[in-house]
């Protein structure tokens, strides 16, 4: 289980499609709004199909800061010694069809994933930081998954360590249910639940590569963005156990938004 967490994939915002069998339900059942509700109602329908909210603006994510104070030795062993490298891996994803998104991208170099840390000082990302979740149109929410792990080891290692990492998230099961929720006019929570099981089926297979590939690692970060809540351009801070998290909520206009 994560560190930190933000949100619930529950409230990931979705409707009951109208051609999936709501026409002769009550019109409160029309009213759904989020994944957990469309998933109690539809029992009483007869398999309606769900249809997503989409965000009117384009949206994404990017590290901005982070911060690890004295007692996060306690997860990541000796985590502040000068001889030890912190790497961060990271990916994102919503139900619009698209693979999941991942830091770094299989094109960089293990080096983009560095983060020198020293105890009580605040790594910045320049600009508005290491880029999570490209912003696009999102579709019910955007998901997001950091791990964090110290390896001495060297970069070579490192290197093939993030090979592996590239090779499970584009093979995975999140990757072949999203597909196949993109090439479906309107999923429905069967499907839907394919891409929950998908995703924590493929956070423990990352778990299990680091885990390894390094010495120490942690599950460190897991948010969930329902495109139903507000989103507010600019840096949001997280609290967590001996560490802190800035996230920069990215916002583009989308005047091809219908």
């Amino acid at each position: 289980m994560a560190l930190i967490r933000e949100g619930s994939i529950a409230d990931f915002g979705a409707t009951l499609a109208p051609d999936g069998g709501t026409a002769g339900a009550d019109v409160a059942f029309r009213r759904v709004s989020t994944l957990a509700e469309a998933h109690e109602v539809r029992r009483g329908l007869g398999g309606a199909a769900l249809r997503f909210a989409r965000s009117r603006e384009r949206r994404g994510l990017a590290l901005k800061h982070l911060t690890l104070t004295e007692g996060f030795e306690g997860f990541l062993g000796d985590v502040f010694d000068k001889t030890n490298e912190v790497y961060m891996a990271a990916w994102a994803w919503d139900l619009g069809g698209e693979p999941p998104f991942l830091y770094p991208s299989p094109e960089a170099g293990p080096e983009t994933a560095i983060i020198p840390m020293r105890v009580g000082k605040v790594r910045t990302f320049l600009g508005d930081g290491a880029l999570l979740f490209p912003p696009r149109i999102v579709s019910a929410g955007i998901a997001l998954r950091i791990m964090l792990w110290e390896s001495d080891k060297g970069a070579r290692e490192a290197a093939a360590t993030f090979r592996h990492l590239a090779e499970a998230v584009q093979s995975s099961k999140l990757a072949s249910a999203l597909k196949l929720i993109g090439a479906t006019q309107a999923a429905t929570s069967a499907t839907v639940g394919l891409a929950l099981d998908a995703a924590a089926e493929l956070a423990r297979v990352v778990s299990a590569l680091l885990a390894g590939g390094s010495d120490d690692y942690v599950d460190f970060y897991e948010g969930y963005y329902s495109v139903g809540s507000p989103w507010h351009p600019g840096v949001e801070h997280y609290q967590g156990n001996a560490s802190t998290l800035g996230l920069t909520k990215l916002a583009e206009p989308a005047e091809d938004y219908v």
